[in-house]
């Protein structure tokens, strides 16, 4: 009896360390399309270890509502995990210029680099700031400190590291020059993060308990 009840605590140990560590929720991929800011009331959405919440988009050039739709989910990218945005700029939209943020929470890591690909067409571009957990405004002012900053002219990409945490914010200025020749309707952004001490300790931990149970079943 108490050899059957140790094996039952090893095993709520185990599968609870595992699901700890290595739970991946496809939250995202099945709201394509959809206006990233209805994501704010359920809490956000979830691609392998990262969270994206707290969308926010307000007007900084033309006319118009802007609109910012999650086109796609990179898990893994080409850099990373991440989410593909349409800010649908151009193609007979009037808005030329927006102001989107958004917050990323890790539960795998500290972030330490963040990638951006603007799959703009013709003249614009984006310019990016990076700001710890303290957030930012739709005016690209960091709360606190301002981890990185990346600048992506149409078709380009580009990548930088920082010293985060596990989370950040994101403030982006995505803008074109002409909406009658020029359009944005694709941009990328990807994210790594580096495991924390803790973390594997409890991947350990979990692998060790599952390792028992077997032991035990096999005798």
């Amino acid at each position: 009896m108490r050899l059957k009840m140790k094996s039952v605590i090893a095993i709520g140990f185990g599968v609870m360390m595992m699901a700890s560590i290595a739970a991946a929720t496809t939250v995202c991929a099945n709201n394509l399309g959809a206006d990233v800011t209805t994501f704010n009331s359920v809490g956000g959405c979830t691609v392998s270890t990262f969270t994206f919440n707290n969308f926010a988009v307000g007007l900084a050039g033309g006319s118009g509502t802007p609109l910012v739709q999650l086109a796609g989910v990179d898990n893994p990218g080409t850099f990373g995990t991440g989410l593909d945005f349409n800010p649908n700029l151009g193609g007979g939209h009037t808005v030329t210029d927006i102001h989107f943020l958004f917050e990323v929470t890790s539960s795998g890591g500290t972030i330490g680099n963040a990638f951006l690909f603007n799959g703009g067409i013709g003249g614009g571009g984006i310019g990016e700031r990076i700001c710890d957990a303290s957030g930012v405004n739709l005016n690209g002012q960091c709360v606190g400190s301002q981890l990185g900053s990346m600048n992506a002219p149409s078709g380009q990409s580009i990548s930088v590291s920082f010293d985060g945490g596990t989370s950040i914010w994101v403030w982006k200025d995505i803008s074109i020059n002409d909406p009658a020749v020029d359009h944005n309707s694709s941009v990328v952004q990807e994210f790594n993060a580096v495991p924390e001490p803790a973390s594997l300790s409890l991947m350990g931990l979990g692998l060790l308990g599952l390792g028992f149970i077997r032991r035990k079943v096999r005798k």
